[in-house]
């Protein structure tokens, strides 16, 4: 996977909310059709797919430091890291 080399505009900036998160986390831009996985700390990758909604499920998931990696449509790379807490 390679990412972007430019300094990206305000309008391709995405982040995850709330964070700290307790379950569910949300993404700040609409990102539907992206391809994303979800990496513990231990660099294992948890899920994988495409997104369906501006929103992952993380109830199940234990507490931590996570990473979500998500690809977008235009080929600019984000990796956003986020805690989970219970």
């Amino acid at each position: 996977m390679t990412g972007d080399t430019e300094r990206p505009s305000a309008e391709k900036d995405v982040f995850v909310f709330p964070n700290p998160a307790f379950g569910t986390i949300r993404l700040s831009q609409h990102v539907i059709g992206s391809r994303y996985q979800l990496i513990d700390a231990s660099g294992s990758v948890l899920e994988k797919g495409v997104l369906m909604e501006n929103q992952i499920d993380c109830h199940s998931r234990p507490a931590g430091i996570y990473t979500l990696l998500i690809e977008r449509p235009d080929g600019i790379f984000r990796a956003l890291r986020f805690v989970l807490m219970k």
